[in-house]
């Protein structure tokens, strides 16, 4: 087994791609549906890693019978990312036994490479597959229509994709706790992905048939992608996981509330702010602060949603970042480091608090004070 930068790529996506699926399986969560639909796709992007981890690491030098675990399962993603659109974008959306049927394809592949339909495609001898790392396997006809069909494929479901965006966009006429809105920019996150992955797949073609070989760079640049999409999912759901798994069962419509009485109680959160600023304590949630208000958590979060377009953890970030520049520029507080100041206003982590201070203000903690201070 080799080490190298591709290796090493494929193993960290791995293991994140295995840590997210155990968070997944530990967290509650309403919509059943999106969170089954995400955890199949983290499966199938970690059984691709461990498939190209076969050759990033020259591990089919010991067991060349195991390369291509991973061959046609970019025909599983495209069915699995428009169940996850459909899944947080239309709340009568439910997993059914029925949707297994835009798996054939993939069930096709596989049968054509280990039932013995492809030539040779089972006889994953080592200098066959020496040549692929080498760029030096000649390609044949079934290659180049294989990776046609891949792409067809892919551009099938992002239309589909898109096609649901465009639905979800006509009908907001009724405001969920997490709004339309926020919903349809995270599906578009992943149709980005989804395009680049349609890029590299028309590139991999587009080599075989101009030299006249495949070779595994192509593999590099879809783990590259993969490996991007797997960080973009890790960092949405350890930041707020409701927007990866979001809920239909409360809607704006349905509460007790009228959009003055959701002035009142956003008013009235303000006021709580400048006040007593509960939000430097790092323990707080959207509960606790619902309790101490007399309302109901949904009705707290609406208020946020519906007035300032915002979640409640944007609104945290948002208080806690001006807490920290005012403290910052306070020469009572010079004596304290960033981080100093940072544990006051409700963060106990410096990676978490350079995240939310660099999406609120667009740079670092150091330069931003460097920056004041010129």
């Amino acid at each position: 087994m080799g080490l190298n930068l591709w290796s090493i790529i494929l193993i960290a996506s791995a293991s994140q791609c295995i840590f997210l699926i155990f968070m997944f399986f530990s967290r509650e969560s309403q919509n059943r549906s999106a969170k089954s639909v995400l955890l199949a796709i983290l499966f199938v992007i970690l059984i691709i890693n461990v498939g190209n981890l076969w050759y990033a690491a020259y591990i089919y030098r010991l067991y060349p019978e195991l390369a291509g675990i991973s061959r046609g399962m970019l025909l599983l993603l495209g069915p699995l990312f428009y169940f996850y659109s459909q899944a947080i974008l239309k709340p009568e959306f439910k997993l059914k036994w029925s949707l297994l049927i835009h798996f054939i394809p993939y069930f096709l592949v596989f049968l054509m490479f280990y039932g013995g339909g492809v030539p040779n495609s089972t006889a994953n001898s080592q200098e066959m597959l020496d040549e692929f790392m080498e760029g030096r396997l000649p390609i044949s006809n079934f290659s180049i229509s294989r990776f046609i069909f891949y792409f067809l494929h892919l551009e099938l479901y992002l239309f589909a994709i898109l096609k649901t965006i465009r639905f979800s966009i006509k009908i907001e006429n009724q405001r969920y706790l997490i709004p339309s809105s926020t919903r349809v920019k995270w599906v578009k996150k992943i149709v980005a992905t989804f395009g680049l992955l349609a890029i590299i797949i028309v590139g991999i073609t587009t080599g075989m048939i101009v030299t006249g070989f495949i070779s595994a760079e192509g593999n590099f640049f879809l783990t590259i992608v993969l490996s991007a999409l797997v960080y973009m999912i890790a960092y949405q759901a350890i930041f707020d996981f409701n927007k990866v798994a979001p809920d239909f069962s409360t809607k704006y419509n349905s509460l007790s509330a009228s959009n003055s009485d959701l002035k009142k109680v956003l008013d009235e959160v303000i006021s709580l702010f400048e006040r007593e600023k509960p939000y430097t304590d790092s323990d707080i949630s959207l509960k606790q602060l619902a309790s101490s208000l007399n309302i109901s958590p949904h009705i707290l979060s609406s208020a946020i949603n519906q007035e300032l377009d915002k979640t409640f953890f944007e609104l945290l970030r948002e208080y806690r970042i001006n807490e920290f520049i005012e403290r910052a520029n306070n020469p009572e507080n010079s004596n304290l480091s960033i981080m100093g100041i940072a544990y006051g206003v409700g963060y106990n982590s410096k990676s978490s608090f350079n995240t939310a201070f660099k999406k609120e203000t667009g740079s670092t903690p150091s330069e931003y004070l460097k920056k004041l201070n010129q």
